[in-house]
């Protein structure tokens, strides 16, 4: 969800042109790095879920960006876009179960509403359609005992999705799930995960620490930091035109209480970055700083 808020704000913006730079392949897998074992008793700590377990999640995003910038004649300004909240509605089930361990599951976004619309009646249209394609969307992925997520397919109803922006969810879903050590860990254990993200066309390279405050037979309690930089790389190319990152830096942090054997999450988390941007099409030059502040909550919905 906050991956395609964000790229409506690129788009909305005027800071992303159709097409982009071409995609240079699958980044690598991500990567687990355990920093503490943590405290006695220890175990592998593993998603197990029945066959046809399921549940249904209620989450919520509000987001604000500014856009501070600077063009050939040095004229200034600058613009701020506070988003309404969204809220999302999904309901999950398990398909099918595999000897290891791994489930194949079904995801719908049953409902996707939001407490208005932006101001600007640009953005305004480009929020109302994604919404609507959001309330679209059905997707199936498989998902290992770990958590690491693999397989997606992306559906919208009757719409196509375009490849790349189907190879776009793919791999930001691949590379932010969240996942836990293949080896025993226990209260106070930590461990990192490092990985290559892509968002509306910005490239980071994201690393993500995770704690483990308490565990049960049922659940398991998590706080996490996530960090994240964007090196110099093209947005788009064109013989008159082009847009590139001369940087970028993003920082998050929150909470989640996880079910190990079902879909139930319970937390949220906060985030800011920063995106720097130049931009250049025939004579006209511009720097521009795209500011972005989101929150996300995330609850099991009441049952129908």
């Amino acid at each position: 969800m906050k991956r395609a808020v964000f790229g409506i704000l690129l788009a909305s913006c005027g800071l992303v042109a159709c097409g982009g730079a071409k995609p240079a392949g699958p980044p690598p897998a991500p990567v687990v790095s355990v920093l503490e074992a943590g405290s006695e008793p220890r175990r592998v700590v593993r998603y197990e879920l029945p066959l046809h377990t399921q549940g249904r999640l209620s989450s919520d995003v509000e987001t604000t960006l500014t856009n501070r910038y600077t063009n050939t004649v040095l004229e200034n300004g600058s613009n701020r876009l506070a988003f309404p909240a969204v809220h999302t509605t999904q309901h999950l089930e398990v398909l099918s179960v595999e000897p290891d361990g791994t489930i194949t599951v079904k995801l719908d976004n049953e409902r996707v509403t939001s407490d208005g619309e932006p101001a600007d009646p640009r953005v305004a249209r480009a929020f109302e359609r994604e919404l609507a394609r959001l309330g679209r969307t059905h997707e199936t992925f498989r998902l290992a005992p770990s958590g690491a997520r693999s397989n997606i397919h992306v559906d919208t109803t009757g719409e196509p999705v375009r490849a790349s922006e189907r190879t776009a969810t793919v791999q930001f879903e691949t590379q932010t799930a969240m996942r836990f050590p293949d080896v025993p860990i226990g209260v106070g254990a930590a461990w990192r995960v490092t990985s290559l993200v892509e968002t509306a066309g910005v490239q980071w390279q994201r690393t993500a620490t995770y704690h483990l405050r308490a565990i049960d037979d049922a659940t398991a309690s998590l706080e996490f930091e996530v960090t994240a930089s964007a090196p110099e790389h093209a947005l788009y190319v064109e013989p008159n035109a082009t847009a590139k990152v001369t940087s970028g830096s993003s920082i998050a942090s929150g909470q989640f209480l996880v079910e190990l054997h079902g879909f139930g999450v319970t937390g949220g988390a906060h985030e800011t970055s920063e995106v720097n941007l130049s931009i250049v099409n025939h004579a006209l030059r511009v720097t521009s700083t795209l500011q972005n502040e989101s929150s996300f909550t995330v609850k099991p919905a009441d049952a129908k």
